[in-house]
């Protein structure tokens, strides 16, 4: 976790006006993930991505965990070029 903190701190001191909205970058975002938290992008209402591990098909892999009505499910993500030049990264907490 001291890793996420140096990274937050130096995100803090560039981009001081985003410091309170308590949303990062993409990199800040994979730190969270290997610490096992989970994140989503702001619009993503029904989806969050996890490091899904111990399982022999998504072992050690970033998974998007997507609730769909009565049928949620995983599947394997890629993030785009955009995802990952985005702050708008954000913490969630699971019932």
């Amino acid at each position: 976790m001291e890793q996420v903190e140096e990274i937050k701190e130096a995100q803090e001191l560039s981009d001081p006006d985003d410091k309170d909205n308590g949303l990062f970058s993409f990199g800040i975002a994979i730190e969270y993930l290997k610490e096992g938290y989970f994140v989503r992008r702001t619009g993503w209402k029904d989806a969050h991505l996890m490091i899904k591990d111990g399982d022999d098909f998504y072992h050690d892999q970033i998974v998007m965990y997507k609730t769909n009505g009565d049928n949620p499910y995983i599947t394997s993500f890629t993030p785009t070029q955009e995802e990952m030049l985005e702050e708008d990264w954000e913490l969630i907490e699971l019932n």
